[in-house]
C-alpha cells in the first residue's frame, strides 16, 4: 500500500493493537487525499469499503465486540466496589461516648446496612446475568452503563436519608433510584435476547428474570409511594426486602 502513497497525501492510521484489545487487531485506516481521484484512495477503498469519505460514526470505527464481557463485567464490579467504599465513608464517629453515641448513630447505620445490601443483591444479580451471557452487544453494553450509573447514585441518597430521615421526597428517591438501576438491567436482559434467543437454556432464565424483575418493580414502586404516607413503612419495607434476600440466598 506505501507504493501508492505521495507526500501531497496525508493518511491518517488508528490502530488497535491486539496487547490493547485482544478482541480485534484490525487496524482502522482514515484517508485524506489531496486529488479527488488516486491509485492510493482507490486502494483503500476497496480494502475498507469508502471512497474518500471517512466514516467518522464512533461505533463503525468500533464495534461492541471491542469490550469483552469478562472486562466489563471486571469495570461493574469495580464501581460497585467503589461505590461500597464512598458509603462506609460516609459513616462518623459517635460525638457521644459509651451506648447513648452508638444510638445516636443508630439510623445511619441502618441505611448503611440496607445500602450495603442493595448493593450485594446488585452484585450477585449481576453476576448471574453474566454467566447466561456469551457476547455483548450494544445494547447490551449501554443497559449496563445505565445499571452502574443509577448504582452509583446511592451513596448521595443514604446520605440524603440519613440527613433528613422525615424528609418524605428524600426517602421516596431510594427505591426509585434502584428501580432505575433495574431498568439498565432490563436492558441488558432484552438486548442479550436478541443475541442468545435461540438457546433453550437462556429463554428459560429470560422468563424467570420477567417475573422477577416485575415483582421488584411493583415492590419498589410501592415502597415509594409509602414514603407519602409514613417513611418507617418505606425503611420497614426495606429491611424485609433485605432480609428475605438474605434468607433465602
Amino acid at each position: 500500500m506505501s507504493a501508492f502513497l505521495n507526500f501531497d497525501q496525508r493518511l491518517l492510521v488508528h490502530c488497535r493493537f491486539r496487547q490493547f484489545l485482544p478482541s480485534n487487531s484490525q487496524c482502522v485506516v482514515q484517508f485524506w487525499a489531496t486529488k479527488k481521484s488516486t491509485p492510493a484512495k482507490k486502494e483503500l477503498s476497496r480494502w475498507f469499503g469508502t471512497i474518500g469519505r471517512p466514516d467518522r460514526s464512533f461505533w463503525n470505527l468500533m464495534d461492541a465486540s471491542f469490550l469483552s464481557k469478562h472486562r466489563l463485567e471486571l469495570f461493574t464490579d469495580a464501581v460497585l466496589a467503589i461505590v461500597m467504599t464512598i458509603m462506609v465513608l460516609e459513616l462518623r464517629t459517635p460525638e457521644l461516648s459509651g451506648i447513648a453515641g452508638w444510638i445516636e448513630i443508630g439510623p445511619s447505620l441502618l441505611i448503611y446496612w440496607i445500602g450495603f445490601v442493595l448493593i450485594v443483591m446488585g452484585i450477585i444479580i449481576h453476576h448471574d446475568y453474566f454467566a447466561h451471557f456469551h457476547e455483548i452487544s450494544r445494547g447490551m453494553l449501554w443497559g449496563n452503563f445505565l445499571f452502574v450509573f443509577f448504582v452509583s447514585l446511592l451513596p448521595l441518597l443514604l446520605r440524603a436519608t440519613a440527613s433528613h430521615p422525615r424528609d418524605s421526597l428524600d426517602v421516596a428517591l431510594l427505591p426509585l433510584d434502584v428501580l432505575l438501576a433495574g431498568l439498565g438491567l432490563t436492558a441488558m436482559r432484552v438486548g442479550a435476547k436478541r443475541k442468545h434467543g435461540d438457546d433453550p437454556d437462556f429463554q428459560k432464565w429470560y422468563r424467570r428474570r420477567n417475573r422477577a424483575a416485575l415483582s421488584a418493580a411493583s415492590f419498589l414502586l410501592l415502597a415509594a409511594a409509602m414514603a407519602f404516607v409514613s417513611i418507617y413503612i418505606t425503611l420497614a419495607m426495606f429491611v424485609i426486602f433485605a432480609i428475605a434476600f438474605i434468607a433465602t440466598f
